[in-house]
């Protein structure tokens, strides 16, 4: 079956589960779990958490396998993630089945079971889970399965683009300009690319200055191109700190001007909506 649309879902997992967690329960529950989180007292936070989840709470039970998972030594038990995953998954929980294909994947808290991992990811995409979508395009592109099936791998990885899925765009991009195993398609790149770009994604950003500076699959500007290397140089990426550099000497003065205010746009645009979940 193949996927149907969907929201995505994604995000650091033990920072994500308590936002989420503290944003839907109680006041005198969040008041509770707001002081363990200050406090640093991630034992607490397994006891509050995990008394909602023997009552099959799915939130709940996400909260105790991301503490399990995610959280400090002193609690880390993999095998605790496993269990609750698993009774998410029991109750047909999308991202139950995502975390927990993870750690079959990994063979965390597990025996390392990459058929497993598949048949999780599977049962999230065909839920209508993207981000389901996605790690089955992952599975595929690499060598857990057997060899690698890229004609699968970008079948799969479309669907969860096509759902917002950064990760799968910025994949679809590097596997189109790379040509590896593939027709090299650098105008399919260049979509996916902006696609990524446009959503906050610094590396992404720097493959359209670099594109925009060569004119590869986008007309050849300069301006364009500063703009969009100076947000990644902005975010660490080092090449493009090397390119806007050597750009910044090329530009004459009123260029320079423009390309710095495009960049400015750019950064209200591409950088700041997204800074939280990138």
């Amino acid at each position: 079956m193949r996927p149907q649309k969907f929201q995505p879902w994604g995000g650091a997992i033990l920072a994500l589960a308590i936002a989420m967690g503290i944003s839907a329960c109680g006041e005198d529950f969040q008041t509770q779990v707001v002081a363990a989180e200050e406090a640093g007292d991630f034992n607490a936070l397994v006891d509050l958490w995990g008394a909602k989840a023997d009552g099959d709470d799915i939130e709940a039970l996400l909260q105790v396998g991301a503490l399990y998972e995610a959280g400090p030594e002193t609690i880390q038990d993999f095998a605790a993630a496993v269990s609750a995953y698993s009774r998410g998954v029991e109750l047909g929980d999308t991202t139950s089945m995502i975390r927990l294909g993870a750690l079959y994947e990994r063979g965390l808290g597990v025996d390392r079971d990459p058929q497993e991992a598949l048949a999780l990811f599977t049962q999230a995409s065909e839920q209508g889970d993207p981000i389901g979508h996605y790690r089955v395009a992952r599975l595929y592109d690499g060598t857990m399965l057997g060899p690698a099936d890229y004609s699968e791998a970008m079948e799969w990885y479309e669907f969860a683009a096509e759902q917002g899925v950064i990760e799968a765009q910025v994949e679809l991009a590097n596997h189109h300009f790379a040509g590896l195993f593939m027709p090299r398609d650098t105008d399919k790149a260049a979509k996916w690319f902006r696609e990524a770009a446009e959503h906050g994604h610094a590396g992404s950003q720097f493959r359209m200055g670099f594109l925009y500076r060569t004119g590869n699959a986008v007309p050849k500007d300069a301006i364009i191109a500063y703009a969009w290397l100076r947000l990644a140089a902005a975010r660490d990426i080092a090449p493009a700190v090397t390119h806007l550099a050597e750009l910044g000497d090329e530009l004459d003065a009123e260029s320079l001007a423009t390309a710095q205010a495009l960049s400015e746009e750019y950064w209200e645009l591409y950088v700041i909506p997204f800074l939280d979940g990138i």
